[in-house]
Formats: C-alpha cells, sequence, structure tokens
C-alpha cells in the first residue's frame, strides 16, 4: 500500500483495503483517491479488526482502517481520522 500512495510514478494495479463496517468516513477517503488514481483497481472489505489486521499480517488485505490502537509490532499504524 505504501508504495502505491508514495511512489513517483501513477499508481497502477490492484489495492484491497479492509475497513471496519462502522467507519463512515473510509468510503469518502478511498473515493478521492480512486478519482485520482484512475489505474488503480480498488476493492474495499468489511469486516471486524481483529480479522482484518490478521489479512494484513498474512498480506491478504494491502492496509486496513481500524479502531483499535494496540497493533501487532510488525504493523506500521497512523492515524488518519477520529470518528
Amino acid at each position: 500500500m505504501r508504495k502505491a500512495i508514495q511512489s513517483n510514478e501513477e499508481p497502477s494495479g490492484k489495492l484491497e483495503i479492509g475497513k471496519v463496517k462502522t467507519l463512515i468516513h473510509v468510503p469518502k477517503i478511498l473515493s478521492s483517491y480512486i478519482k485520482k488514481y484512475k489505474n488503480v483497481n480498488l476493492s474495499l472489505i468489511t469486516g471486524v479488526t481483529k480479522t482484518l489486521t490478521e489479512e494484513v499480517l498474512n498480506h491478504k488485505l494491502d492496509g486496513s482502517f481500524v479502531i483499535e490502537s494496540d497493533f501487532h509490532p510488525d504493523l506500521v499504524s497512523h492515524e488518519v481520522f477520529q470518528d
């Protein structure tokens, strides 16, 4: 996910993102992203924090928006918004 977002080249390819169902701002954020980067095929998967975190750790998702702040040490987290 970081590579797709931070690259100097136009991002392209598949980007699979997870989100907790209760986070209402995520679709708006991702909508802006896909309008800007039309060559990205974005998939949004909803679930619970534990499952989404496991899927990121197992490389089934590129990233996820979750609500907990106690993350696995192999994950990098950034506060995007307060819901």
